[in-house]
């Protein structure tokens, strides 16, 4: 009985231990969206001072403005993967994971990051779709800090709980089993 209790003691940590990351690894991901959120807005300021400059003199060329947004983007890339598409003038557009936009000439679309409807203790990111959160598939994210931890989360996290859950709860049927043959 006593290492049966140090043996469920032990379970108890690593599942304590595994929350402990997963609540760590949530933060990331909140955290590294309000980043995400920090550079589209910059880039689409950016845009719109470009296209301010633009309309005043069109023999002008704002470089200093067009390198600072390029320094910007390659920042939000390291937070995840991004595909840029010049438009008019010397703005660009910005389109995240599969397509969904960030940056649209001089807008910027917000994402979030809060506790999934399937699982509450972990946290999905969503996009702001005209006043609607729309969850943004793991996989959509591919890339960056973001899809890092996203997938670290869906794949390594997640296989270590299964996984010691599942030896939790085959040990804890053989013990029952083996209690019910009785003691001689």
């Amino acid at each position: 009985l006593g290492t049966a209790n140090a043996l469920t003691s032990r379970f108890r940590l690593i599942d304590d231990r595994l929350t402990e990351i997963q609540d760590a690894t949530n933060q990331q991901i909140e955290s590294t969206v309000g980043q995400i959120n920090a550079y589209a807005e910059q880039i689409a300021k950016m845009n719109e001072q470009i296209e301010q400059i633009k309309a005043g003199r069109s023999d002008m060329r704002p470089n200093d403005l067009i390198d600072q947004r390029g320094n910007l983007i390659a920042e939000l890339n390291k937070l995840v993967k991004v595909t840029v598409v010049p438009t008019k003038g010397d703005m660009v557009n910005v389109y995240i994971g599969k397509g969904q936009s960030l940056v649209v000439d001089t807008s910027a679309s917000k994402l979030s990051a809060g506790p999934s409807n399937d699982d509450p203790q972990r946290y999905d990111v969503y996009y702001d779709l005209a006043g609607n959160d729309v969850r943004i598939l793991p996989d959509m994210l591919e890339g960056g800090a973001l899809g890092g931890l996203l997938n670290f989360r869906d794949s390594a996290l997640m296989t270590a709980r299964n996984g010691v859950g599942r030896i939790a709860m085959t040990m804890s049927e053989t013990f029952n089993a083996q209690h019910r043959l009785g003691q001689d």
